[in-house]
C-alpha cells in the first residue's frame, strides 16, 4: 500500500488569458490549451495540508505571488515581460486551479530536491 505524506497538492494550469501571454511573449511555444491537462502544460505544488478547500483558498490568497511568478517564470524567465499587475484577481483568471488534499507517495525512496543534486 502506498503511504500518505503531510502535504496537499496544488495543481495550476494555464487558462485562456495566459495562454494568449504565453504564445505572444514566447511564440516558439505555441501553446495549445485544447486539452488543459497535457503533461506539460501544468504544474504541481506540494503545499500545507488543509481540512477544507476555504483554508486552502485563504493560504493561496496570502501566497499566490511567488507560485504566481513561479508560473511565470517557468515559461518567460525574461520579467521585463510579465505582467505588471500580478493581482490575486489576475492569478484566479490566468490559472486553472485545483486542490488535492490527500497526497500519496507511490515509492519507496527518497524525495530529493534539486538544491540536493547540485551539491
Amino acid at each position: 500500500m502506498f503511504e500518505t505524506i503531510n502535504r496537499a497538492a496544488l495543481y495550476l494550469a494555464p487558462r485562456k488569458p495566459m495562454a494568449e501571454w504565453i504564445n505572444k511573449v514566447m511564440p516558439e511555444n505555441n501553446l495549445d490549451l485544447s486539452n488543459p491537462m497535457e503533461h506539460d502544460n501544468g504544474r504541481i505544488y506540494l503545499i500545507p495540508e488543509f481540512e477544507d478547500s476555504v483554508e486552502l483558498i485563504e493560504w493561496l490568497k496570502k501566497n499566490y505571488e511567488p507560485v504566481f511568478e513561479n508560473e511565470l517564470y517557468s515559461w518567460c524567465t525574461n520579467e521585463d515581460y510579465w505582467p505588471k499587475d500580478r493581482t490575486w484577481d489576475k492569478f484566479i483568471d490566468w490559472l486553472y486551479i485545483s486542490f488535492q488534499s490527500m497526497v500519496m507517495d507511490s515509492l519507496n525512496s527518497r524525495i530529493v530536491k534539486d538544491q540536493e543534486i547540485l551539491n
